[in-house]
């Protein structure tokens, strides 16, 4: 799971260009080394287009794998 604007062991901070609310979660689109990236995060959201968020994961709770579909462990 991402945070948002949260804590996490690793994190970076990304441009909200494009904010989709859907009444129970609000999608923010933003970019991440030049890929974009879709994060979901509550309804009520007062994030805006144009806003600067921090974005981050607690590591013990990710599953990571590699290009051959092994999990990293």
């Amino acid at each position: 799971h991402l945070h948002i604007n949260g804590e996490g062991d690793a994190s970076w901070e990304s441009k909200v260009f494009v904010v989709e609310k859907l009444g129970s979660g609000t999608f923010l689109y933003l970019e991440k080394e030049g890929e974009p990236l879709v994060v979901q995060t509550e309804g009520d959201s007062n994030i805006k287009v144009g806003d600067t968020v921090k974005v981050g994961f607690i590591s013990s709770r990710c599953h990571i794998f590699g290009i051959d579909n092994q999990a990293f462990i």
